[in-house]
């Protein structure tokens, strides 16, 4: 009944790791020297673990770490339902 859902979400990680290759290829060719700022937030249950290298990319973890425990809610309350 929810292998659509389980098929959406195999297929959204594979479109990102395929961005993810080829973002990497095209930035490769080029031999700039750049100034790189990482962020990430890693979700363990509604717990959002926030890092990051600069405050502008913390802030941009910080707002996708309130849209994903936004989403979970959602989720949470929609497939919960019986």
């Amino acid at each position: 009944m929810y292998s659509y859902i389980a098929f959406i979400g195999i297929t959204l990680i594979l479109a990102g790791f395929m961005l993810l290759f080829l973002y990497t290829l095209l930035s490769a060719s080029q031999q700039q020297k750049s100034n790189v700022n990482v962020g990430g937030v890693v979700m363990i249950g509604p717990v959002p673990i926030i890092f990051g290298t600069s405050q502008g990319a913390i802030l941009v973890a910080e707002i996708l770490a309130i849209v994903l425990i936004i989403i979970a809610i959602l989720f949470f309350f929609l497939f919960s339902r019986r």
